[in-house]
């Protein structure tokens, strides 16, 4: 991957130039189903001082209006947009971190659902706002996933496998971040009978026999 940070300052006058020369890449944003619109960016590696990202994609503000919260494919892989996206007049400079899985569960019409998650208590630092190293006893997990009409009906007590082993929600903060919700989990034990592990949905069993007609 080209590293084209060098001439991505401030004090650019040729960037609008300089970015349409640059080599492109199709990213898919939050619809990532085979048929979804793709967007031409250009996908920049961070640089070594750059702890708190892992990319740096920058969008044509013709192509997509982003947002802090969103999901970007690229390179076969997902990442979430964790800070508001800088404004360079024509583009727009994300900062991107990859998610580590998925959660899926069962919406209320029994249709499954998943979406990708980031790991907060492994990330060194994530902006001015926390500063520090998060530490979680192994038996807890804090997740970051978007912000969306699916996930904003989520309560505590509900449960996800993932990492083969079952979690269930003990806090949801909506507010600290913006379009992001900040998830704390506890281990729980997975109970085989409503559980499907092969599918990593928990509460299968329970949920698809109180849907009517399911």
């Amino acid at each position: 991957m080209k590293d084209y940070s060098k001439w991505m300052s401030p004090n650019s006058d040729s960037e609008e130039i300089l970015f349409d020369l640059c080599e492109k890449s199709k990213v898919k944003i939050n619809d990532f189903t085979a048929g979804a619109v793709s967007y031409e960016a250009v996908i920049n590696d961070a640089n070594e001082w750059q702890k708190d990202v892992d990319l740096i994609i920058l969008i044509k503000k013709s192509e997509y209006n982003i947002h802090c919260g969103d999901y970007i494919q690229a390179n076969n892989q997902c990442f979430l947009v964790l800070f508001s996206p800088e404004d360079r007049n024509f583009f727009w400079s994300v900062k991107v971190r990859k998610c580590h899985s998925l959660i899926r569960w069962l919406n209320e019409t029994g249709s499954i659902k998943e979406i990708p998650f980031l790991l907060d208590n492994v990330i060194n630092s994530l902006g001015i706002e926390m500063g520090r190293v998060v530490n979680l006893p192994d038996e807890e997990r804090r997740i970051l996933i978007q912000r969306n009409s699916d996930t904003l009906k989520f309560a505590k007590s509900k449960r996800f496998i993932f990492d083969n082993r079952g979690w269930k929600i003990t806090a949801i903060d909506g507010l600290s971040r913006e379009n992001i919700i900040v998830i704390t989990l506890l281990e729980d034990t997975i109970n085989t009978y409503i559980d499907n592990v092969d599918e990593c949905i928990a509460n299968f069993k329970n949920e698809k026999t109180s849907k009517p007609g399911i």
